[in-house]
């Protein structure tokens, strides 16, 4: 059953800044679209596991 919470309360880290200077990876290939898809998943839960951690 879900649970609706009227008020939430929420810290919020900023990632920091690319160092301009820093040289990009020598060479980066594309994810398949099944790589993709797990990892927007695995984004997704990594998401909802910080929003219960502040519970």
């Amino acid at each position: 059953m879900p649970v609706f919470i009227d008020e939430v309360l929420a810290e919020v880290d900023t990632p920091a800044a690319h160092d301009a200077s820093a040289s990009p990876p020598a060479q980066q290939m594309p994810l398949s679209p099944e790589t993709f898809d797990l990892a927007d998943t695995l984004a997704l839960i990594a998401e909802r596991e910080a929003r219960l951690r502040v519970d």
